[in-house]
């Protein structure tokens, strides 16, 4: 074997009188004797390039976008480091990163409600990503919500990280909700009638 080529999610492994087809595993799953023709250069394209928010710095705001949206793994890089104090251990695997502001008094949903992988994902919240405070972790199963209601007193990013178990890959549809929560009803109290009877009035 003189060459090792990406083709159509494979690689591609060119030499002078034989040659094998490996998953992205390294599994053999074609091997092609002497006797038969070996692929060309031109039979092998380039592999996928990365997503637009395999890093940080190319986070992509769920605030320009309308749920839900398909997106994947696939060719995404392993840049997250800081994964072990929150709760998921997605070292070694891929992620892409998302991110949404969520002013004060709003409770923000977001979930996978398909995919062709074992999943992992954290959400967190800081200024800048993947944001310095953890919220939480959705490991098993993959397709539960994670809920965050911002009762900090200001407007916080809320960073999503898409990852996976054991450097796993695929494809998911991601699904997220913003909403105001409600504030507590006032009630002008004039006479302890019109109070609850499980609460005194003390002189």
């Amino acid at each position: 074997i003189i060459e090792t080529l990406w083709v159509s999610g494979t690689a591609c492994c060119i030499g002078e009188t034989s040659y094998k087809i490996i998953d992205s595993v390294g599994n053999v799953i074609h091997d092609v004797s002497a006797a038969d023709t070996a692929p060309t250069t031109a039979d092998c394209s380039a592999p996928p390039s990365a997503p637009d928010n395999d890093l940080c710095s190319g986070s992509i705001d769920l605030g320009t976008l309308t749920s839900p949206i398909s997106a994947t793994l696939v060719s995404a890089t392993d840049s997250y480091a800081g994964n072990g104090s929150f709760g998921c251990y997605i070292d070694g695997s891929p992620e892409i990163f998302y991110n949404i502001s969520v002013p004060y008094g709003y409770e923000f949903t977001i979930a996978q409600t398909e995919n062709d992988f074992d999943s992992k994902q954290i959400i967190t919240y800081g200024e800048t990503c993947p944001g310095d405070t953890p919220i939480t972790c959705q490991d098993d199963p993959d397709y539960g919500d994670m809920t965050w209601t911002n009762d900090t007193g200001s407007s916080q990013t809320v960073h999503y990280i898409q990852s996976s178990f054991n450097g796993a890959s695929g494809a998911f549809t991601l699904a997220w909700s913003l909403d105001q929560v409600p504030a507590p009803e006032c009630v002008t109290i004039t006479s302890p009638e019109d109070l609850a009877t499980d609460v005194q009035l003390f002189d």
